[in-house]
């Protein structure tokens, strides 16, 4: 019988995404993930699978959590000119309050592009 997991799969998968923003797909080794993640090897790949798919379900989560509030900002404004400047203050509000360089905004979106796929 399996033991109940002694970890919150999802506060795992945000530093997923903290540590893959940081290092990229390539750059970032299991060792590290299990550590920034503070679970063991096996905790790891029977919730996630391997390195490939905890990157995609992190990428997915990113990208569905900035499209989401991206879209709100479209959409809360009565004119669609109100609402592009909306969308970009909340990009621009993101990046500014972000610990990380400008450059690892968005997931690293040139890998991503560079990536098998995605």
């Amino acid at each position: 019988m399996a033991r109940p997991k002694v970890f919150d799969p999802d506060a795992a998968l945000d530093e997923a995404i903290a540590i893959f923003s940081q290092h990229g797909y390539e750059g970032t080794s299991a060792a590290a993930l299990t550590a920034e993640m503070c679970i063991g090897r096996q905790s790891l790949y029977d919730t996630f699978g391997d390195k490939w798919q905890l990157y995609l379900s992190a990428l997915r989560r990113y990208v569905d959590r900035s499209v989401a509030t991206q879209i709100l900002a479209l959409r809360a404004a009565p004119r669609a000119l109100d609402g592009i400047a909306a969308h970009f203050s909340v990009l621009i509000d993101d990046a500014c309050a972000s610990s990380r360089p400008a450059y690892h905004q968005g997931f690293r979106a040139a890998e991503c592009i560079e990536l098998p796929s995605i």
